[in-house]
């Protein structure tokens, strides 16, 4: 069975096995509205009028079976295209409408949420509709899908548009720049690209804040958390100890044991409590400190005042460098000379200090040494020969194993 439609430049021949075929059918013939009566390309001549008038009608009711599942997307992308964005709105909410599992309406509402010039523009709307639509389009069956294909609706277009709109988001929370946009990007968009930049970004925000806030334990592993930290532990102790009072350092100590400002603090305490340089505040300290830094500069003090009182230093107080002072004390150093230099050796002929190109006093020259510290050529030294300072103009014993040094036109204190 065949129609014949005359158009123009002749007729053409439709069979009706392209009528089972309306797209195909209306796309040969280029039919237009110009069949409802309208002047245009399409011209029926009168012989074949009865019969092309009919055909035209049963194709467009063939062909309106296909359109009616196509024409929604299409038209919604048009109105988006044309910027007549309520339109749109009201052509995807009627297909969401007729089905709320369709793939193609959420993909129509990503266009539509993250159309630049769309006064609803909404990047959070569109990532929302973009994972929902991704979701449905994997439920979707064979035929479903390849139809959706044809509108460029797949999986790969909604990776390009996920991928698109996590580039947004992470610019939107770069503008913002605070420790609570980056930390809303990352929970909203776990998989985006951008995740390990946010981290860091975050962690700078955060660093800067825990400087301003004295916090730093928000992000523990954090590249930034020893430098917060550090700052924290130091506007800590200042701000515990700043009227620098003996009470206060100790209630420091106590409150924060493992403070890495604890060695300073325990200084403070020493030098505060035995200012008047008592045998008890020596021992309360050495007792109640007795894994401080400084404890074997309080025996050391503890020990020359016991000395000076005429007193020994408890046993169970002696350190291995004590012991040896005791040791170095007993015995009688005899200056001997060889080689053009003076050494000193011990009552039983044994070398202690070996010869050394140094000009000792006249008055060291003959007799003993017994001082505990003594000065050559303007080096100071133990009595075991270590070089305690040099350049060294004057050596003033202050008491309590205490030396006033003068050295380099600089006064200071030394402790044996």
């Amino acid at each position: 069975m065949f129609f014949s439609f005359a158009m123009g430049f002749g007729l053409r021949r439709v069979s009706l096995q392209n009528l089972q075929q309306p797209a195909i059918f209306l796309n040969r013939i280029r039919l237009r509205k110009d069949v409802l009566g309208m002047t245009g390309m399409l011209k029926l001549t009168k012989p074949n009028l009865a019969r092309a008038v009919p055909c035209a009608v049963l194709a467009i009711a063939l062909c309106g079976v296909s359109q009616a599942q196509w024409a929604p997307e299409r038209l919604a992308l048009n109105s988006l295209l044309k910027g007549k964005y309520h339109r749109a709105s009201r052509q995807i909410n009627r297909m969401l409408s007729r089905d709320t599992a369709s793939a193609s309406a959420h993909y129509l509402l990503v266009r539509y949420y993250f159309w630049p010039d769309n006064p609803a523009f909404n990047i959070d709307s569109a990532h929302f509709h973009c994972q929902t639509g991704a979701a449905l389009l994997k439920q979707t069956s064979g035929k479903a899908r390849e139809r959706l294909s044809r509108l460029s609706i797949d999986s790969a277009s909604f990776i390009f548009w996920q991928a698109k709109i996590d580039s947004a988001a992470f610019a939107r929370a770069k503008h913002t720049n605070t420790e609570e946009a980056y930390q809303y990007f990352l929970d909203r968009f776990p998989n985006a690209a951008q995740r390990l930049q946010a981290v860091e970004l975050r962690d700078e925000v955060a660093f800067l804040s825990a400087l301003r806030e004295n916090t730093w334990h928000k992000y523990p592993r954090s590249h930034r958390t020893a430098d917060a930290l550090a700052r924290y532990e130091k506007l800590l102790y200042q701000a515990k100890t700043n009227d620098h009072k003996l009470e206060s350092y100790r209630n420091f100590i106590t409150e924060f044991p493992q403070s890495p400002y604890r060695p300073e603090a325990e200084w403070h305490i020493l030098q505060i409590s035995t200012a008047w340089c008592t045998v008890q505040s020596l021992m309360d300290f050495i007792q109640t400190y007795p894994k401080s830094i400084h404890r074997n500069m309080a025996l050391g003090m503890l020990y020359h005042l016991l000395k000076e009182k005429g007193e020994s230093m408890p046993d169970n107080l002696l350190t291995d460098s004590l012991r040896k002072v005791v040791y170095l004390e007993k015995l009688h150093l005899i200056p001997f000379f060889k080689n053009a230099s003076f050494g000193w050796m011990n009552t039983a002929g044994q070398e202690c200090i070996a010869p050394r190109p140094l000009l000792i006093p006249e008055e060291l020259r003959c007799g003993f040494m017994e001082d505990d510290v003594w000065m050559a050529d303007g080096v100071m030294l133990s009595r075991n020969g270590v070089v305690l300072a040099q350049s060294v103009q004057e050596i003033d014993d202050l008491g309590y194993g205490f030396l006033l040094v003068t050295a380099d036109n600089c006064r200071y204190v030394l402790h044996k």
